[in-house]
């Protein structure tokens, strides 16, 4: 019966917390959601609490939170990987907020392995233990309406040499960059420019996992337990051993039509349809290691380029609709055979 219950799914509940709010002091505690800087670092849903402080001009926090019972660890190839994962996070992270027009941030962050994860053999094991230092800053430059992000991350810390009890030093850095300019004539179009680099290490056929992982000398695969949202849909790419170049756009072409005949309908907010593109061109940093696709294995830089197109529109004040499609081209690190890779997806959100 002990083994049928550690082994049920469900149910569960997907957030439930309590907050505080003594003006200058919050605080939380319960199962929410947890982040740093732009959300690569960290980002996720976890049991924790943590604490806000605003000591003007700094806006401090601090956090420490677990993974959930029955999630899948990072590493699918450690025993127990999909049951018994226990990585434990502690975080502060402070803004200063008194120079005009630019929030400039610092953080860290520790990560601590504690699964209990039976070896195969008494000749490897999996435990990672990383910590993270990051800065950035995000704001307006120079001219009105030019915005910007940017991101510098270093992971130092341990890993474990593949199907080995040996460790390794990990020496790993990211780094994420963007420009976004806003037209102000007539349907507002958004063009975006980014930068965005995770070192890798030419051991690894995997990024996250220590089989088939870093095999001799230090790690610099950059591996982190948030999400990179620039990767492609379709590719879908980790920001590990890899450049992203990207260009997009977004606009609401239909945001000067008549309402008239619309109104009272479903099409009346037809005005909020947002429409979008983006161009990616994908490459390795080291092009003899491997990428979260693992079929790019060949020992070139290029990875590809891909093509992508998403509709929003706000149907209700509670209802909306969004749309994906995406068309991968596959680059020299993979297979000639390998045929472009499509995305589709489709979604009704109800709010209420």
């Amino acid at each position: 019966i002990g083994k049928a219950l550690r082994d049920n799914d469900g149910p569960h509940v997907d957030m439930l917390y309590g907050a505080s709010d003594f003006g200058r002091l919050k605080s939380h505690i319960g199962r929410r959601f947890y982040a740093l800087g732009r959300g690569i670092t960290y980002a996720d849903i976890h049991d924790g609490a943590d604490l806000e402080v605003d000591l003007n001009p700094i806006l401090a926090k601090a956090f420490y939170s677990k993974t959930l019972p029955h999630e899948h660890n990072i590493d699918t190839d450690a025993p127990g990987f999909d049951k018994h994962y226990n990585r434990h996070f502690f975080g502060t992270e402070a803004q200063y907020l008194k120079i005009p027009k630019h929030i400039p941030y610092f953080y860290y962050m520790r990560t601590w392995d504690r699964s209990d994860e039976t070896p195969i053999s008494h000749t490897e094991d999996f435990d990672y233990d990383s910590y993270y230092l990051g800065t950035g800053s995000r704001g307006e430059l120079f001219i009105p309406n030019l915005r910007y992000f940017n991101e510098w991350i270093w992971e130092r810390g341990k890993s474990r040499l593949s199907r080995s009890i040996d460790s390794a030093r990990i020496k790993a850095w990211a780094v994420d960059l963007g420009l976004e300019y806003y037209f102000l004539f007539v349907t507002h179009p958004v063009l975006k420019l980014q930068f965005a680099h995770g070192s890798g290490d030419k051991d690894r056929i995997s990024v996250t996992n220590t089989t088939n992982g870093n095999r001799f000398g230090n790690d610099k695969n950059f591996l982190y337990f948030g999400h990179f949202t620039n990767g492609g849909y379709a590719l879908n790419a980790r920001l590990s051993n890899i450049n992203v170049y990207k260009i997009g756009l977004t606009l609401k072409p239909l945001e000067r039509i008549s309402l008239e005949r619309f109104k009272n309908t479903l099409w009346a907010g037809i005005r909020d349809v947002t429409l979008g593109a983006d161009y990616y061109i994908f490459r390795k940093s080291n092009s003899q290691g491997g990428i979260s696709d693992r079929r790019g294995s060949h020992v070139l830089h290029n990875i590809g380029m891909e093509f992508d197109l998403f509709l929003t529109w706000r149907v209700t004040s509670d209802l909306n609709w969004s749309f994906q499609w995406a068309n991968f081209k596959p680059g020299s690190a993979f297979n000639p055979e390998r045929d472009h890779e499509r995305f589709l997806s489709t979604s009704l959100t109800w709010g209420f």
